[in-house]
């Protein structure tokens, strides 16, 4: 998780559209998540899971929706 978080956080959205930028912020933001889930896994909490459950929901969505904003994009051009 790290390294993809990392990744993640390093390459920009190559697209323009706004709806794009909003899905990428939706990964960045399940990024931290999974991080903030880690780390309390690691601290004995229980709330590590909802965090994590919060943070696969919104990377999954946004994993099916960036290549379909991508090729929108790509169509209009």
């Amino acid at each position: 998780m790290a390294v993809f978080s990392a990744i993640t956080f390093t390459n920009p959205y190559p697209g323009k559209s706004i709806r794009g930028k909003r899905l990428f912020n939706f990964q960045l933001f399940s990024c931290i998540s999974m991080i903030v889930a880690t780390f309390l896994m690691f601290r004995g909490r229980n709330e590590w899971v909802l965090a994590m459950i919060i943070g696969a929901i919104f990377l999954l969505y946004a994993a099916v929706m960036i290549p379909r904003e991508l090729e929108k994009e790509k169509n209009k051009l």
